[in-house]
C-alpha cells in the first residue's frame, strides 16, 4: 500500500524501502540506494521456525526483525495459526526529573516493527570524538562484532561480553581497583533498606564502576567473597514471593516467577522502586559475573530484557492450563452462548472482582469465530505486559541502566537465565531416581531409554544438561530438595511418532515425549537440535 515500508535484500543485506504514494500491487518502481548503506558479510540471526530473522537495517544501523518466509500469507490471513502472533517490546527512553533515573515508555509492537540498538559508545570516547571529529573512535561495540559473537558457544559469548563490560566501566570489586571504586556500607539487620538506598542513589557511570561491599562492624575485607554473599542474601530476599508482594509463582513451575499484578496493594513499600532495584540488581549481576538466588523469571520477562519475540508459547510456558483453554476455543463454531467479550476479570486481594478491557471498547465487543485471532493477540499482550506495565517498565529500565542494549543481542533467553541463576550441577542419579516411565517406555529398560541416560550422563556437558532440564521443566535448575520437588519427571515413548521427529515437552507436567529412535546417534542428534532451539517452544517438526 502507499507509504508502507518493506524490506529488500541487497548483497545479503536488508534495506528498508518505502512504497511511493501512488504505488499499487504489481507495479514496478525504482529506488536509489547509497553504496555506503550496503553492509557486507553480516550474519542474520535466525530466531525460530516463525521465519523471523534479526538483521541490521542500513538506514539507522539498528537491529530489526524481518519475516524471511517466501510468502507473506501468514501475515495477512486470519487463520488461527499461532506462529504469526508475535510481539517484541519497544522502549522509548525519556529523561526523568532525576538524571540518575531515566524513564521510558514500554509497549509491545509487531516483531517487524521493533528496533534494537546494535552499537554502543562510552561517554569518555564520545567527548573525544566530539573534540577530534573521529566518528569511529567512540564505538565500543558494532553490529558486525555482535553478528560474529552471537553464533559462538555460551562460554565464548560470556568471555566477549565481560570484556565489553570492562571497557564500559570495569565492574568487579576493590580487589581489582582500590583507587576507583564505589563502597556500599550495609547493615545486616537492614539489608534490603540499605542496599536499595545505596544502589538507587547511583547514576549509570557508578553502576558500572567497581564495587566494594562492607558490612558494618564486621572485619571482612571484600576480595570478592563479601560481594558474592551480598548478592546471594539480597537476591534471596528480593525474589522470595513469600517475603513481599512483588512476585507470584508460575502455575506450571513454582520456581519460575512473574510480576504480581496486585503488587501495588500487596507490597507495603514503594513497589515501583523495588522493581527498578530488581532490574539493576540483575543487570549488575550479569555485568559483574555474579549469581542471583531464586531469580528464575518467566521466559517472557527475559525476552523483554533482550528484545526477543514473544509468542503464545511463552504464555503456555507460564500458564499451560490457561493456554489449553484458549486453544479449545478454536473448536467452537457458535460463540453466542459463551457471552465472551474482550475483557478479563481481575481481583486484587480481598477486593471485589473487576472487569478490565483488553482493547478499547472491549466490553462492547463480543468474541466470535472471525475475530478469535484478534482476541488471542489482545490476551497475549495483556498477560505479558499490559497487566503489569508499570512494574515491567521499571524492571527493564533498571536492567538497562547497567547493561546497554547492543551487547545483550548475543544471548537468548535460556542463556540469560542460566548465566544469571547459574548452571546447576545436575545430579543425574537423582534425576533417574525420580523418573516415571510411560507409553512405550513401561519399564525404563528399553534401549532408547538407556541411550537417553547415556547421552545425559556421558555425551552432554553441564550446560547441555541444564538446557535439557529447561526444555522439559521450564527452568534450568531444581530446588535444594532435588528432583523430588518437581513432583516427578516423566519420560514417555511415543510409538505413533516418526523417528524423524524431534522430542516434545509438556512443561506443565515435567513430561518428555520422544519417538522410539532406532539408533543412539539419531537420538543424540535430535536432542542436541531440540535443546539448542528450545527458546522457540516445543513440538517442532
Amino acid at each position: 500500500k502507499p507509504f508502507d515500508f518493506f524490506e529488500i535484500q541487497v548483497y545479503g543485506t536488508t534495506i528498508q524501502v518505502q512504497c511511493p504514494k501512488d504505488g499499487n500491487p504489481g507495479q514496478y518502481f525504482q529506488c536509489q540506494i547509497n553504496a555506503e548503506d550496503i553492509i557486507h558479510d553480516t550474519k542474520a540471526m535466525k530466531y525460530n521456525n516463525n521465519n523471523l530473522v534479526r538483521t541490521v537495517c542500513a538506514k539507522d544501523l539498528k537491529f530489526r526483525w524481518m519475516n524471511n518466509s517466501k510468502t507473506d500469507d501468514a501475515i495477512v490471513d486470519q487463520s488461527l495459526e499461532e506462529d504469526d502472533i508475535v510481539f517484541v517490546r519497544h522502549l522509548t527512553f525519556q529523561e526523568g526529573k532525576d538524571k540518575r533515573l531515566p524513564t521510558g515508555i514500554l509497549s509491545l509492537v509487531s516483531a517487524t516493527e521493533a528496533t534494537f540498538n546494535s552499537t554502543i559508545e562510552d561517554d569518555e570516547t564520545k567527548k573525544e570524538k566530539k573534540a577530534s571529529g573521529d566518528d569511529e573512535k567512540s564505538t565500543v561495540v558494532t553490529f558486525n562484532t555482535i553478528s560474529d559473537v552471537q553464533v559462538k558457544p555460551l562460554e565464548e559469548k560470556l568471555r566477549w561480553f565481560h570484556a565489553v563490560c570492562k571497557d564500559l566501566g570495569g565492574g568487579g570489586n576493590c580487589q581489582k581497583d582500590g583507587n576507583n571504586l564505589i563502597k556500599l556500607v550495609i547493615r545486616r539487620e537492614h539489608l534490603m533498606q540499605d542496599s536499595i538506598k545505596a544502589v538507587m542513589s547511583m547514576g549509570k557511570e557508578h553502576l558500572r564502576m567497581p564495587w566494594c561491599i562492607e558490612f558494618i562492624h564486621e572485619p571482612g575485607v571484600d576480595w570478592g567473597g563479601v560481594t558474592r554473599e551480598w548478592f546471594q542474601l539480597v537476591s534471596q530476599q528480593l525474589f522470595n514471593p513469600k517475603n513481599n508482594g512483588l512476585w507470584v509463582c508460575s502455575p506450571n513451575n513454582p520456581m519460575n516467577l512473574a510480576i504480581n499484578p496486585s503488587s501495588a496493594s500487596a507490597c507495603d513499600v514503594d513497589y515501583l522502586l523495588y522493581f527498578r532495584f530488581a532490574g539493576r540488581l540483575l543487570g549488575r549481576a550479569l555485568f559483574d559475573q555474579q549469581i542471583v538466588k531464586g531469580g528464575h523469571l518467566a521466559s517472557y520477562l527475559y525476552k523483554h530484557f533482550l528484545g526477543l519475540p514473544i509468542t503464545m508459547q511463552d504464555l503456555a510456558d507460564y500458564d499451560y492450563d490457561f493456554y489449553v483453554a484458549l486453544r479449545k476455543l478454536r473448536d467452537i463454531d457458535d460463540f453466542s452462548e459463551l457471552f465472551l467479550d474482550f475483557t478479563v476479570t481481575e481481583q486484587q486481594d480481598d477486593s471485589k472482582p473487576t472487569s478490565v478491557e483488553i482493547i478499547t471498547g472491549g466490553c462492547n465487543k463480543s468474541v466470535t469465530k472471525h475475530n478469535l485471532k484478534e482476541y488471542y493477540r489482545a490476551l497475549l499482550q495483556y498477560r505479558v505486559l499490559e497487566r503489569t506495565k508499570l512494574q515491567t517498565t521499571e524492571l527493564v529500565l533498571g536492567f538497562l541502566d547497567v547493561i546497554p542494549e547492543a551487547p545483550l543481542a548475543i544471548f537468548d533467553s535460556n542463556e540469560l537465565e542460566s548465566t544469571l541463576c547459574g548452571l546447576p550441577i545436575i545430579d543425574v542419579e537423582d534425576w533417574k531416581a525420580n523418573t516415571v516411565y510411560s507409553g512405550a517406555f513401561s519399564t525404563g529398560k528399553e534401549e532408547p531409554v538407556q541411550w537417553f541416560w547415556e547421552i545425559v550422563t556421558v555425551d552432554f556437558d553441564n550446560e547441555q544438561r541444564s538446557r535439557l532440564l529447561q526444555f522439559v521443566t521450564g527452568s534450568s535448575g531444581v530446588s535444594l530438595s532435588g528432583f523430588a520437588s518437581l513432583g516427578g519427571f516423566v519420560l514417555e515413548g511415543d510409538t505413533t511418532a516418526s523417528t524423524d521427529r524431534f522430542p516434545k515437552a509438556r512443561t506443565c507436567f515435567n513430561r518428555l515425549i520422544m519417538p522410539c529412535y532406532k539408533t543412539k546417534d539419531e537420538l543424540l542428534s535430535k536432542f542436541k537440535t531440540a535443546i539448542s532451539l528450545s527458546l522457540v517452544g516445543f513440538g517442532m517438526n
